[in-house]
């Protein structure tokens, strides 16, 4: 998508530039294309830099993701929290055997 909008842009640029130099032959005539082709030319530049910051932004939320994605591989991983169970119920079965001695 990012691309599709530098694309357009990098076109709206080429078209001002052609309008610049139709309103540099034109002369006095061609003033005011000349003004306008400089306004849509200056438009497309902050339009592009805006789109850079989109991009450092999307890269930014992307290694974020990739992140938050691996702190949530490792906080699902059950394998260690059924070990701990295991563990846990064999101490309670002893305690429970020794309860039982004592009583």
């Amino acid at each position: 998508f990012l691309e599709d909008i530098e694309e357009v842009g990098s076109e709206i640029e080429l078209i001002s530039l052609n309008a610049s130099v139709k309103a540099a032959h034109t002369g006095e005539k061609g003033k005011a294309l000349g003004v306008l082709a400089s306004s849509i030319q200056q438009l497309s530049q902050q339009a592009g830099g805006r789109t850079e910051s989109v991009k450092d932004i999307r890269g930014s939320i992307g290694e974020a993701s990739n992140h938050l994605k691996s702190n949530d591989e490792a906080c699902m991983d059950s394998s260690h929290v059924t070990d701990i169970v295991t563990i846990l119920e064999q101490i309670l079965e002893g305690i429970r055997r020794i309860d039982e001695e004592v009583d």
